[in-house]
């Protein structure tokens, strides 16, 4: 699906010009993320995520903030709210490290988007990261 602004459209037709477009974001589901496992050598992902690396995706989950103070630029997002603030619970496929916009933390689930970007060989243990990140809303 490509979306475009009303300006976008009318610039188009009055100068005959075309206007570059963004697509629409693609939500990702948990149950993708979980499909990711540990390889011999390195982080082996899904056809399915393999597609989206480097796209712009919308996931929804919990903020896990990394660090304590009021607004969180990185944080870890998470399908479930954690139950104790000092565990991670699962395993790295559960969670998306995120860098944002400044966002307060909430108990409430967000929908984020963000640039999707796999991560192979990460040295902190990652295996995914969304980049350039907004709150898109939050339930």
């Amino acid at each position: 699906m490509v979306v475009r602004t009303f300006s976008q459209g009318v610039l188009a037709l009055v100068l005959g010009v075309a206007v570059p477009v963004a697509a629409a974001a693609t939500p990702v589901e948990w149950s993708s993320l979980g499909k990711t496992a540990l390889g011999v050598a390195q982080v082996e992902f899904p056809p399915e995520l393999l597609a989206l690396d480097g796209d712009v995706v919308t996931v929804t989950g919990f903020m896990v903030p990394l660090e304590a103070k009021a607004a969180q630029t990185r944080f870890l997002l998470t399908q479930t709210p954690q139950d104790c603030e000092f565990c991670l619970e699962g395993g790295p496929e559960s969670y998306i490290e995120v860098q944002s916009e400044p966002l307060a933390f909430s108990m409430k689930p967000f929908v984020m988007e963000g640039r999707l970007v796999l991560l192979p060989n990460d040295s902190s243990g990652m295996y995914f990261r969304m980049a350039d990140a907004k709150a898109l809303a939050q339930d």
